[in-house]
């Protein structure tokens, strides 16, 4: 897909991130105790997809709860229809979250993966969906102005794509989503100034607070 408000002006081509890298990518998560939302581009057509779902999830099951309980997400366009399904009931179980985009920018996929991700309405007695996980990503999102985006002109809506740790499908790592400052990559190390990652970008609302106290 070439959907016309990508921050990442996401093509056909593309690079496929290592094993390796992803392996490492998914150690730093444990390490610093932080959820992980892999994106694309179309995750699921990576030719491991199912492994790196499998490993990053085992590998953050075994965080403490008092961690705040680190997660893995997915965000599928759904167009692999199978493993857009199976996303989705892995996602109402709890397993991961995965969220399924359906929207007038994205190409239509088959209704059943819509179907997969719509989430019934809550009984207020029930609570046996709590750990329901899917999402649909709806047409009432405001678009951020990076990437094939930034052609829009002038958008108010200013805001990073990631205000946490960016990873890119080569292994270089930023502190956010707008890639301007490279510290490092996941196999030869990062440098963390911050126990936790967010607030690191301009366009974060914390930045300026952070910025604050350390100037203080």
């Amino acid at each position: 897909m070439t959907c016309a408000h990508c921050c990442f002006a996401c093509t056909s081509k593309g690079s496929d991130m290592s094993k390796e890298d992803f392996y490492a990518a998914v150690k730093l998560a444990v390490d610093y105790e932080q959820p992980i939302t892999i994106g694309g581009g179309e995750p699921t057509l990576h030719p491991l997809f199912k492994e790196f779902i499998l490993h990053a999830t085992w590998e953050l099951a075994s965080v403490s709860e008092s961690a705040g309980s680190p997660y893995v997400g997915v965000v599928t366009n759904g167009s692999n229809t199978d493993i857009a399904i199976t996303l989705a009931k892995l996602a109402k179980t709890g397993v991961i979250s995965a969220t399924v985009s359906h929207d007038e920018y994205h190409d239509p996929v088959d209704p059943r993966v819509y179907r997969a991700f719509e989430r019934p309405k809550k009984d207020f007695y029930d609570h046996s969906r709590d750990n329901d996980n899917r999402s649909v990503n709806g047409g009432d999102h405001l678009i951020i102005p990076v990437g094939r985006a930034k052609s829009w002109g002038n958008n108010p809506y200013i805001k990073c794509v990631c205000d946490s740790l960016f990873i890119t499908p080569k292994g270089n790592v930023f502190p956010c989503g707008c890639k301007k400052t490279k510290i490092g990559h996941v196999s030869s190390g990062v440098d963390l100034k911050y126990e936790h990652f967010e607030g690191h970008c301009e366009k974060d609302e914390h930045y300026a607070e952070k910025m604050a106290g350390e100037n203080a």
